[in-house]
């Protein structure tokens, strides 16, 4: 038997209400809008700018599809749906170029006053498995995987991590928004670069992405190397992939699922909202899909 980290989704219904736009398509593109609130994606064969949002532009029109030919606009309506929850949750959520992750804060920092541990989940919407039997329609999941991360406690106005900072990419202290890089800096000051535009910042606003490789080279040369050292079998622990007796974790697979599944129960993720206007009820299964040899 074999367990895969996709858990089936359970729709009320496969017809929706969703808003959208007519126009003609751009040269350069149409700009699509992501966030947690809205996401649009256009459909070309139709001239429709679709918005998967809960509260879309009042002005849009609407109309009644089937998901089952929209799957795209299906798999970001659940995505979004759980990533309202996870922000309601006190998650921090953000998406990427595929799926998205949300993190809660924990105490296992072992310099809290440098940086902070988090844990949370990655996920992505599925569509696929084919139909069941009982349903006679296509399967809607989630991709869901337990996920850690660390960021800065301490910003660009420390000299040390300034000058590990200068040239390379920089983030908000707050984790609020992407990359940018800077290029130069101050003791307060610095000027950061945005897709070839410059600006002035507070460095106290902004600091450096908490990758294991910039956290340990951190604390190496400001605590040294045991404590580099001791902060690098910590995150491993965090993250499950050694035991707490400091040996290769054999059971891995499981102990993250198990973690997942403790999470998911903890914050209430098994159930939310579709990010459309009728806001339908979903419903998540407990427990993933298990594939056996016939």
């Amino acid at each position: 038997m074999v367990t895969i980290n996709w858990f089936e989704v359970f729709l009320p219904s496969s017809r929706c209400t969703i808003a959208f736009e007519t126009r003609a398509p751009q040269r350069d593109g149409t700009r699509t809008q992501t966030s947690v609130e809205c996401r649009t994606v256009f459909n070309w064969s139709e001239g429709k700018l679709y918005y998967i949002s809960s509260s879309p532009p009042p002005a849009l029109s609407t109309a009644e599809i089937d998901l089952q030919r929209y799957p795209t606009l299906a798999n970001h309506a659940i995505e979004r749906g759980l990533a309202r929850r996870l922000q309601e949750k006190g998650f921090q959520t953000f998406f990427e170029h595929v799926g998205g992750c949300a993190y809660t804060s924990t105490d296992q920092s072992l310099h809290p006053d440098v940086y902070e541990t988090m844990e949370g989940i990655r996920f992505r919407s599925f569509y696929g498995f084919g139909p069941t039997e009982a349903q006679g329609t296509q399967r809607w999941g989630l991709v869901l995987n337990f996920s850690t991360r660390q960021r800065f406690k301490v910003s660009l106005a420390d000299s040390l991590l300034r000058e590990l900072a200068i040239s390379g990419p920089v983030v908000r202290i707050d984790g609020t928004s992407g990359s940018r890089y800077l290029e130069s800096a101050t003791d307060t000051s610095g000027v950061i670069t945005e897709r070839g535009a410059t600006s002035e910042v507070q460095l106290s606003e902004w600091t450096l992405p908490c990758n294991v490789r910039n956290l340990l080279n951190y604390l190496g040369r400001l605590k040294g190397s045991d404590a580099a050292s001791a902060v690098s079998t910590r995150l491993q622990q965090n993250a499950l992939a050694l035991t707490q007796e400091k040996r290769i974790n054999t059971r891995l697979s499981r102990d993250q699922l198990e973690k997942l599944q403790r999470l998911m129960d903890t914050y209430g993720l098994l159930d939310f909202t579709l990010e459309l206007p009728e806001r339908s009820h979903v419903r998540v299964s407990k427990y993933p899909l298990q594939v056996t040899d016939q």
